[in-house]
C-alpha cells in the first residue's frame, strides 16, 4: 500500500505530527552507507510528484504504520513492484528480501521450502508448523499445502523478518510472510491481461469491479495459467493402473514434459461499507491447479553402500539393454545440471485444490479504539505421484535375472526403485477478534484468536505412500497396500497484547506478551504396525520488547529482543518437542536528500534450541516412511540485513538488498551424527544472499512512457548435503556436497499507459532466468545410497498485453 509524502499520517503513526527536521550526521551516515555499497533495496518503491520515494504503509504490527516508523525488518512488495517483478505467488520471493530463499521441492504438492535467519524450513510435514508462517489476508495458512498464492489480486505482499510470536503467534521464529488482496474499489473497471511465452505458456487475469450500489461494491477475477515444464521425459507414455485403489485415481500415464503448470482460478469480493465507522469484506478464493512434477535426477550411486542397495541400482543400470528398454533409457546427472531430458517415468500429473472464506469487520468504536474481527475457513487438497530416487526406466532383464535368480519371473518388468506416492487434505477454521486503542502517549493492541485445523496426509487410500525396490505388474497395475497415514486435529487458543509507549516525542517504549494453548492428537496409521495414537498439550508464553529512538521524521533507531516458539506434536509416529528462539536486533530506518535515498539495516543475533527439522525416513532406516521431523539440537545464528533505495533523478531508480547469514548447528543428537559420518549440517543454507536492480521510465507523450528494469538475484555457496565432509566417506558424493553459488537474471521492458480513448492499454517484454542457469536447486540426499536433485526452472520470456478499463 502507498500513501503520497505530504499527505495526513496522523492515523498511521503520531510521528507524522513531529517538526520535519534534518541532522546532517544521519546525512552523512546515508551517505557513507550508499558510497560504501552498491547493493540496493530490491522492490521499487513508486516515486512521488516531483521526484523521490513514496511511502509504503505496511500492517507489520497488525494496523497501518509507515514502513519507516515499524521497528521491525520487514520488506513489503507493492502491487506495481509485483508487476515488475513478475512475482505471482510465493515461490517467487528469493529476489525480494535479505536472506530469504525460496525453493520449491520435487514433487511438492502447493508448498514452498524457505530459508531465513538461519533457519531452514522444509515444507514437506503436514502436521508440523513452520518456523515460517505465511499469512492470507490476516489468516495463518496451516499444513503445508495450499501455501502457493496464484492469484490476480495480490495488493501486496510483507516478509517481516525476525521472531513475531507475539502478534503472529507460534509458528514465526525466523519470519513471517504476509499476503494482502484488495478490497473493491467501488468503481466500474475491467483490467484484462494477456501473456504469452516460450513453453507454450498462456497466462490471462480478467478482473471486472462493479459500481458502488448503495454501501455495496464488488468484484470478480479469473485466472488461468498455463505452461508445460522445461525438462523432456523420455519415460512418457507409461501407464500406471491404480483403478484398484480406494480413491479411484484411475489409470494415468507418464506426461511429455516435467514441471507443467495448467492453474485456474477464481478470486470474489463484497464490501459492506455503510459508514466511515464500520466496514465489513467478504472474500472468497477457489482454486484448482493441475500440474507435473518438476524433474528429479539421481547424480551419483555409492555401489559400496553397506546394505547392498547402492549395488543393486549400479548392477540393475549395467544390464540395461542398449538404447533403453521399453520404459525408456536410464539417464543419470553427474554434472549437477538440469538435462534437457530424463526418465521420471513414475512421475504423472498432480492436482491441488484449494478454497478459502474471509469475513473481516472492521469498527471505528470511537475516535481511539477500533475493532477488527477475521473469521475464515480454507481447505485443501492434493494429489502427487513422482519419482524419488529419479532413476526410473529400469527393468527386469535376462541378464539381471542370469545373475540374481530370484529375479527370473519378474522378467520384462519395471522395477522401482524408490517413489512417491502422496494424497492429503486439510481443513482449518480461525477467527480472531482484535482491539486497537490510539491516544496520545499511547497505542495498544488487545486480541484473542481461535484456530483450529484437521488434516489426513499419506498415501492414496489403498496403495503404498512409497514404492520401495518393487516392481510394477505386467500389466501397469501397481502393488495395493502398504499404507501410510498421519490424523492430526490441532486446536489453539491465544491472548496477546502490545503497547507503545510514546515516552517523549522522539522515544517509543514497545512491550508485548502473548499466552498460546495448543492440544494436538491423532494417530500414525501404518497398515503393517497398525494406529499408533499421541497427545500433545502445551501453554506457551511469548514476550517482545523494544526501544524506538525517532530524533527526526526522517531517521529511526531501534533494540529489540523477542522470543518465540514452534508447537510440538507428532508425524508418522515420531513425537517431536517445540522449538524455541531467543533474538536480539538493532536497526536503523533512514530516508534523506528529500526522500530521494532510503536505508534500512538490521543487525541480529538468534538462538533456536530443539530445532525442528524434515526428514526423509529413508535416513533413519525407515524407507517407507516420507518424512518425519526431529529436534536437531541447539542453532545459533547471526547476520546482518541492508536495503536501499535511491531515486537519484526524476525516472530512475536503483534497488537491492544484501543479507549475511551465519549460522552454526551445536548438540545435535547422537541419530544424526553418528550413522551420517560425523557433524550434522542444515543444507540450503547460504551465507550470502544479495539482490540488485535497476528502473528507468523515460516519459514518451502524454502519460505514455516506456519503462525498463533488470534485476538480479545472487546465493552464495551452500551445503547441498546434512554432513558436508561425506565425500570424505564416500568418494562418489564428493562434487555433490555442496551448492554452487549463482546469479539469476531477469529483464522487463514496457510501453505503459498507451491511450486508446477510455482504454489504457501496456505493452512489455520480459524473461526470467536469462542466462538460462542450470543448477541444482533442490538437493536430496538419500540415506548412503544416492544423490539426487532438482534445478533451476529453464529460461522464460514472453509478452505481456494489458488492457484497463
Amino acid at each position: 500500500m502507498l500513501k503520497k509524502y505530504g499527505g495526513n499520517y496522523n492515523y498511521l503513526d503520531r510521528k507524522s505530527s513531529l517538526t520535519k527536521r534534518r541532522i546532517s550526521c544521519g546525512n552523512m551516515l546515508s551517505v557513507s552507507i550508499f558510497a560504501l555499497s552498491t547493493f540496493s533495496y530490491p522492490v521499487l518503491a513508486q516515486t512521488r510528484d516531483g521526484g523521490g520515494l513514496d511511502e509504503i504503509v505496511v500492517t507489520a504490527q497488525k494496523r497501518e504504520q509507515r514502513m519507516q516508523d515499524v521497528p521491525i525488518a520487514v520488506t513489503a512488495v507493492t502491487a506495481e513492484a509485483l508487476q515488475s517483478n513478475r512475482i505471482t505467488n510465493v515461490a517467487d520471493l528469493s529476489s525480494i528480501a535479505p536472506g530469504l530463499t525460496a525453493r520449491k521441492p520435487a514433487g511438492s504438492t502447493g508448498s514452498i521450502a524457505f530459508t531465513l535467519r538461519g533457519n531452514v524450513v522444509n515444507a514437506a510435514a503436514p502436521g508440523a508448523d513452520k518456523a515460517i508462517s505465511t499469512y492470507l489476508d490476516g489468516v495463518y495458512i496451516g499444513g503445508t499445502r495450499g501455501s502457493v498464492f496464484d492469484f490476480p489480486d495480490i495488493a501486496q505482499i510483507e516478509v517481516l523478518r525476525g521472531p513475531q510470536g507475539t502478534l503472529f503467534g507460534r509458528n514465526s521464529t525466523a519470519g513471517a510472510i504476509s499476503v494482502t488482496t484488495r478490497d473493491p474499489s467501488g468503481k466500474l473497471h475491467f483490467k484484462q491481461e494477456v501473456s504469452v511465452g516460450n513453453r507454450s505458456l498462456l497466462r490471462t487475469v480478467t478482473s471486472v469491479d462493479l459500481p458502488q450500489v448503495g454501501p455495496f461494491s464488488a468484484y470478480l477475477s479469473y485466472l488461468h495459467d498455463e505452461q508445460h515444464g522445461d525438462v523432456r521425459n523420455l519415460g512418457a507414455g507409461t501407464v500406471y493402473d491404480r483403478t484398484r485403489a480406494v480413491s479411484g485415481i484411475g489409470i494415468q500415464s507418464s506426461p511429455e514434459w516435467l514441471g507443467s503448470k495448467n492453474n485456474n482460478g477464481i478470486f470474489a469480493a463484497i464490501k459492506f461499507e455503510p459508514s466511515d465507522q464500520f466496514k465489513m469484506v467478504y472474500k472468497f478464493d477457489r482454486s484448482i491447479s493441475h500440474f507435473t512434477p518438476d524433474a528429479r535426477a539421481t547424480l551419483a550411486i555409492n555401489a559400496a553402500d553397506p546394505l547392498g542397495v547402492g549395488g543393486l541400482l549400479s548392477l540393475l543400470l549395467l544390464t540395461q539393454p542398449a538404447g533403453g528398454g521399453p520404459f525408456g533409457p536410464v539417464v543419470l546427472a553427474p554434472s549437477a545440471e538440469r538435462p534437457d531430458a530424463i526418465n521420471n517415468s513414475y512421475t504423472v500429473p498432480g492436482v491441488l485444490r484449494t478454497s478459502g472464506h474471509n469475513l473481516t469487520i472492521t469498527a471505528q468504536l470511537t475516535d481511539q479504539l477500533s475493532l477488527k474481527n477475521i473469521t475464515a475457513y480454507r481447505k485443501a487438497f492434493s494429489y502427487s505421484a513422482a519419482t524419488v530416487l529419479g532413476l526410473d526406466g529400469l527393468v527386469i532383464t535376462p541378464s539381471l535375472a542370469a545373475i540374481i535368480p530370484s529375479f527370473s519371473p519378474l522378467i520384462g518388468r519395471q522395477f522401482l526403485s524408490y517413489d512417491g506416492n502422496n494424497q492429503g487434505d486439510n481443513k482449518q477454521f480461525s477467527n480472531e477478534l482484535q482491539f486497537i486503542y490510539t491516544g496520545h502517549r499511547a497505542t495498544v493492541t488487545v486480541g484473542g484468536l481461535y484456530y483450529y485445523e484437521k488434516i489426513r496426509n499419506g498415501s492414496v487410500p489403498g496403495m503404498a505412500a512409497n514404492f520401495v525396490f518393487t516392481t510394477v505388474g505386467a500389466d501397469g497395475i501397481l502393488p495395493l497396500g502398504g499404507e501410510l497415514n498421519d490424523y492430526t486435529t490441532t486446536k489453539s487458543l491465544a491472548a496477546y497484547a502490545q503497547a507503545e509507549i510514546h515516552v517523549t516525542d522522539h522515544i517509543d517504549i514497545v512491550g508485548g506478551a502473548r499466552l498460546t494453548n495448543d492440544r494436538r492428537n491423532g494417530y500414525h496409521s501404518d497398515s503393517v504396525i497398525g494406529n499408533l495414537p499421541f497427545t500433545y498439550e502445551k501453554t506457551k508464553p511469548n514476550f517482545s520488547v523494544s526501544l524506538n529512538y525517532m530524533p527526526t521524521d526522517d531517521v529511526l533507531a531501534y533494540v529489540k529482543w523477542a522470543n518465540g516458539f514452534v508447537s510440538g506434536g507428532s508425524v508418522a509416529g515420531f513425537s517431536f518437542t517445540p522449538e524455541t528462539v531467543e533474538s536480539y536486533e538493532a536497526g536503523i530506518k533512514s530516508e534523506t536528500f528529500d526522500r530521494r535515498l532510503r536505508v534500512n539495516l538490521a543487525l541480529w543475533t538468534a538462538t533456536y534450541k530443539d530445532l525442528q527439522t524434515a526428514q526423509g525416513g529413508a535416513n533413519f532406516g525407515f524407507p517407507t516412511v516420507p518424512v518425519l521431523v526431529v529436534n536437531a539440537g541447539k542453532l545459533k545464528a547471526h547476520g546482518f540485513e541492508l536495503e536501499v533505495t535511491a531515486a537519484p533523478v526524476n525516472g530512475l531508480l536503483l534497488g537491492g538488498s544484501l543479507g549475511y547469514t551465519k549460522g552454526q548447528l551445536r548438540d545435535s543428537p547422537a541419530f544424526l551424527t553418528t550413522p551420517n559420518f560425523g557433524s550434522y549440517t542444515l543444507g540450503g543454507n547460504p551465507e550470502w544472499t544479495a539482490n540488485l536492480n535497476a528502473q528507468y521510465e523515460l516519459p514518451i507523450s502524454g502519460d505514455t512512457s516506456f519503462v525498463v528494469r533488470m534485476d538480479g538475484n545472487y546465493r552464495s555457496k551452500n551445503n547441498a548435503d546434512a554432513n558436508p565432509n561425506i565425500g570424505q566417506f564416500i568418494p562418489t558424493f564428493a562434487p555433490y556436497a555442496v551448492v554452487g553459488g549463482r546469479w539469476l537474471l531477469n529483464g522487463r521492458a514496457a510501453i505503459k499507459n498507451i491511450s486508446l480513448g477510455p482504454v489504457k492499454g501496456e505493452l512489455a517484454l520480459w524473461g526470467r532466468n536469462l542466462t538460462d542457469n542450470k543448477s541444482m536447486a533442490y538437493p536430496l540426499p538419500f540415506a548412503q545410497i544416492v544423490r539426487t536433485a532438482s534445478f533451476e526452472t529453464a529460461r522464460s520470456y514472453g509478452l505481456d498485453l494489458t488492457v484497463k478499463y
